[in-house]
């Protein structure tokens, strides 16, 4: 303890054989009466932060612990020895495998992100109870700021989960693919969406948005120009057909029919 009555750090009594190990020691008389900081450098914040608390509180600790003298990670617990003030005995379980897995998980993760960012097309990460987790620049350009809303009231401003939400088949392991026209943006997209792995190991739907606008407007443009030249044809005199590439049939105006006796279409022209 300093001047101020606070844990500094902790000073060897004893240790097993997995311990030392653990910390690249041979024999237990290499740490004996020194302080865990001198022999693990780097952790005195985290000795301090743990132990000074529990030292007067009288509590177990739990946390996790890297050093710099192995490169490892510990998953470290304490207690009070009963009947000693200031003595602890300590419990160490190398995680530094899962720790790497975790951090590795966390880079791909960011990784992910920083595309997500720069994509033209909008996605956003919703959980189980609807709550959004991420929104990219696209979506929030179309739909603006969540403001704490869960994902029915951010696109669709409803009060309760949409009737045609896919969450139940994205959740079961299911990949959807839909289209959706939002009157909100007057605008149609093309959805794709998919069982999405956080690092944490819980699962969301990652959502892709494709706008399909300007495709479906161009699509409406020409089945109504395609009905229009139908009517043209239908109120014909002259006897008219269509064909195909592969000389089949595929329309006849009633005077054609009238001509031939009856409607031949998708059959061979010749």
């Amino acid at each position: 303890y300093d001047k101020d009555n606070r844990m500094v750090d902790c000073e060897y009594l004893d240790a097993n054989a997995k311990y030392l190990s653990f910390i690249n020691r041979k024999s237990k008389n290499e740490i004996l009466g020194k302080t865990v900081t001198q022999i693990l450098p780097g952790t005195e914040q985290v000795w301090f932060d743990s132990f000074e608390p529990a030292s007067k509180k009288g509590e177990s600790i739990a946390f996790d612990l890297y050093t710099e003298t192995s490169d490892k990670w510990y998953a470290t617990t304490g207690f009070r020895l009963e009947g000693e003030q200031d003595t602890f005995v300590c419990i160490l379980d190398d995680i530094t495998k899962r720790k790497r897995m975790q951090k590795q998980l966390e880079l791909e993760h960011s990784r992910l992100m920083n595309i997500l960012e720069a994509i033209p097309d909008g996605v956003y990460i919703v959980d189980q109870d609807f709550n959004i987790q991420y929104i990219n620049p696209a979506i929030k350009r179309d739909f603006g700021t969540i403001q704490g809303r869960k994902c029915y009231q951010y696109f669709h401003e409803r009060t309760q989960v949409c009737p045609w939400c896919k969450n139940k088949k994205i959740y079961a392991g299911e990949s959807v693919t839909w289209e959706w026209y939002s009157s909100k943006t007057n605008k149609h997209f093309e959805l794709f969406d998919t069982p999405f792995k956080n690092p944490d190991g819980s699962i969301s739907k990652f959502e892709i948005f494709h706008d399909i606008t300007d495709r479906k407007t161009a699509e409406e443009a020409l089945q109504k120009s395609e009905e229009k030249y139908r009517s043209m044809m239908e109120a014909m005199d002259e006897a008219t057909y269509i064909c195909s590439p592969d000389f089949r049939i595929e329309y006849m105006n009633p005077a054609m029919i009238k001509r031939i006796g009856h409607d031949a279409s998708d059959e061979p022209c010749y």
